[in-house]
């Protein structure tokens, strides 16, 4: 990288094509197969928990051919748990003290229901964890990436969608001055024990917590802020306390915590946006995602450039942002979008920040460059981008 800065500030948004692009298997199709595949394994076993989400499973997918939609409406299916962990919990309250027996039935559907979630929550991001690994040649062209947007811009604002570790593993490998939702004030040390083991003194880690305001690291020193909008793979919290954390990435490789949540009543939960698109706001207008969602408007507010990688504009939330933004302001952001192949069309993109048939050709502030994620840096969008 330079050892000069530029000054200029640039917003990106990152979606699942930049991890298809170096990493195939993060393919949400692929991701929704395998989950099913191992929900039907489990549920010879005899678990009801695993059988009320196999029914979940043939209800929220349909026969035929899986398709990335599906991993939504899969997910979403079983983050539905929440809404309804809520109106138990309402109903509860309204229950006399001394009927216990209904007090008791009620608990009881509560905690099989957070069991149903937990472990659709556990199938999907172990998935993902285990198909999140390192490559040296595909890894070589994602560092070539992002030292081009780190050598080009000054203060960088990355909007993440990802669950994986390959944009942060990117971003570290390349030495890049980067902060994100941890902090590095006062850390403190959790134990991870195997389930197996009653007898397990657990092994100790050291995780950071999650920042509670935005109190990022100044600029220029860091000036690339990296910010998981729906959570990450290394986001967890307590289900004891108000307490949210970053675990290291050996802690998720070296112990199967996954299999913790599936065992009922764990003490760490992930801190990740699960959900269909009707759900979704009620997950992000919370804590951690809330005070994501803030610092990347804030960059884009700041920024005159916005590089949109492998997104594919049907986040109502997330178009939310971009939309109210772009359209407040009267000298519009120079916005690149790099996607792969005709799939998203033109009018997706205009439609997403707000511009409608009755505006000018749209060529004069957005490029669409369809050639994939990989060597986008080496392009003649990607030039005149940067120009």
């Amino acid at each position: 990288m330079s050892d000069e800065v530029p000054q200029r500030p640039l917003a990106v948004l990152v979606g699942n094509g930049l991890s298809i692009a170096f990493n195939s298997q993060l393919n949400l199709a692929s991701i929704t197969k395998e989950m099913i595949s191992r929900m039907e394994a489990a549920s010879e076993d005899g678990d009801k928990v695993v059988h009320a989400m196999n029914k979940i499973a043939r209800r929220a997918v349909s026969d035929g051919e899986v398709t990335d939609e599906d991993f939504e409406k899969l997910v979403g299916a079983f983050d539905s748990q929440v809404l309804t962990l809520d109106e138990l919990g309402k109903l509860a309250d309204l229950v006399e003290r001394e009927d216990t027996e209904l007090q008791k039935s009620i608990q009881d559907v509560t905690d099989f229901s957070q069991r149903v979630r937990d472990t659709g929550i556990s199938y999907v991001l172990q998935v993902i964890m285990e198909r999140s690994y390192g490559n040296w040649t595909r890894d070589a062209e994602m560092h070539q990436l992002v030292r081009a947007i780190i050598d080009n811009f000054g203060a960088i604002y990355i909007g993440n969608l990802n669950y994986d570790t390959l944009l942060l593993s990117a971003l570290q490998a390349v030495g890049a001055p980067m902060s994100d939702m941890g902090t590095g004030y006062s850390p403190f040390q959790v134990r991870v024990k195997d389930v197996d083991d009653p007898n397990d003194n657990g092994v100790p880690y050291v995780v950071q917590r999650l920042r509670t305001t935005s109190d990022f690291p100044t600029v220029p020193k860091y000036r690339v802020r990296l910010l998981h909008l729906h959570g990450s793979l290394t986001y967890w919290r307590s289900t004891e306390h108000e307490l949210h954390f970053k675990a290291p990435i050996d802690m998720l490789r070296n112990h199967n915590l996954w299999a913790g949540l599936r065992e009922g009543k764990p003490k760490y939960r992930p801190a990740v946006v699960l959900a269909n698109q009707r759900d979704k706001a009620h997950h992000v207008g919370r804590y951690p995602f809330k005070l994501a969602y803030e610092v990347f408007e804030n960059g884009l507010r700041n920024s005159d450039h916005w590089l949109v990688i492998g997104y594919s504009f049907r986040d109502t939330c997330v178009n939310d942002i971009l939309r109210n933004e772009f359209i407040r302001r009267k000298d519009k952001p120079r916005v690149l979008v790099s996607t792969y192949g005709d799939a998203l069309e033109t009018e997706d993109v205009e439609r997403a920040f707000g511009w409608g048939a009755e505006d000018p050709d749209s060529r004069s502030w957005l490029t669409i460059n369809r050639d994939g994620a990989a060597g986008l840096e080496k392009s003649f969008d990607w030039s005149m981008f940067t120009w």
